[in-house]
């Protein structure tokens, strides 16, 4: 069975997702939690744990539920 970008993206983990917001943040400049939550089909909760973990380490400044560089 092949596996697609959805399957891919469901097994990442945390340290994977948190990667990948970096990348974001990068590209865009900011990231909105509840697009990332649809995107690696997680729960908001699980989101803002992740950008407060990126802003505790001083990784990105936390805004509300967005974060920006």
């Amino acid at each position: 069975m092949q596996r697609t970008r959805r399957d891919a993206v469901d097994a990442l983990l945390p340290d994977e997702r948190a990667k990948l917001i970096l990348d974001r943040l990068g590209t865009h400049g900011r990231v909105l939690a509840v697009e990332l939550a649809l995107e690696f089909n997680i729960s908001g909760h699980t989101v803002r744990r992740h950008l407060r973990d990126l802003a505790d380490a001083q990784a990105i400044a936390s805004v509300c539920t967005a974060a920006r560089c």
